[in-house]
């Protein structure tokens, strides 16, 4: 029951993945609300960029993200599951994580806000890195909560657009709400995600303590 559970969260989580992966892409072909907020910033080339960069690679990272988490998938695909992690991998550390700081440090709504993304930013290039370098060790298990807490910042661009409307349906002023979503977009993603790494690795303590008594003996 646990299991079916599980999976059937993992589906909706890929629903919402992909389709917010797909709606960043038509930022190449229609204007928005979010792009006339930024008035004549969104014609300075550092910014066009580093929007266009983020947005491209970060919807990539989201849309293929989930695969990594299908056990069916990943133990019947290994070389796929590896393919699909480089992928990953690359997209956020190289280009999502990097031009998300510059879009964070221009972010609206002052210095809370820029916290909120450049910490988003930040955490995002941090656990994707000890994801890569966990698993080049040769270290399944903290590669896996590695990943787990990765695809958790992820998802701040499927949580940022259920915050965002739900600030507005609540009728709570833009102006506070932003700074505020700029946190709530991804901290609980995080919480929720150790929520279920924790489990697993206390899992691992009674083996683990069995084994250095045995040493020890």
């Amino acid at each position: 029951m646990a299991k079916s559970f599980t999976n059937a969260g993992m589906y909706v989580i890929a629903f919402f993945a992909v389709s917010v992966s797909l709606y960043a892409f038509s930022y190449y072909f229609i204007s928005s609300n979010f792009l006339v907020s930024k008035g004549t910033l969104a014609n300075q080339p550092y910014w066009h960029i580093a929007f266009y960069t983020h947005i491209s690679s970060g919807a990539i990272a989201l849309g293929i993200g989930w695969l990594q988490f299908l056990r069916k998938f990943r133990t019947r695909n290994i070389n796929r599951h590896r393919f699909i992690g480089k992928v990953y991998a690359i997209a956020i550390l190289f280009f999502a994580s990097t031009s998300g700081m510059v879009l964070a440090f221009n972010a609206n709504e002052g210095l809370p806000s820029k916290l909120g993304f450049g910490c988003l930013a930040f955490v995002w290039f941090y656990t994707t890195l000890m994801a890569w370098l966990s698993i080049v060790k040769g270290n399944v298990q903290q590669h896996r909560a590695w990943v787990t807490r990765s695809y958790a910042i992820t998802l701040a661009a499927v949580t940022l657009r259920i915050w965002l409307p739900l600030s507005q349906i609540f009728h709570f002023d833009f102006h506070q709400a932003y700074p505020a979503i700029s946190w709530f977009c991804w901290v609980p993603n995080l919480i929720i995600a150790e929520w279920f790494i924790i489990p697993r690795t206390a899992k691992k303590i009674p083996a683990v303590q069995k084994t250095f008594a045995g040493q020890q003996l």
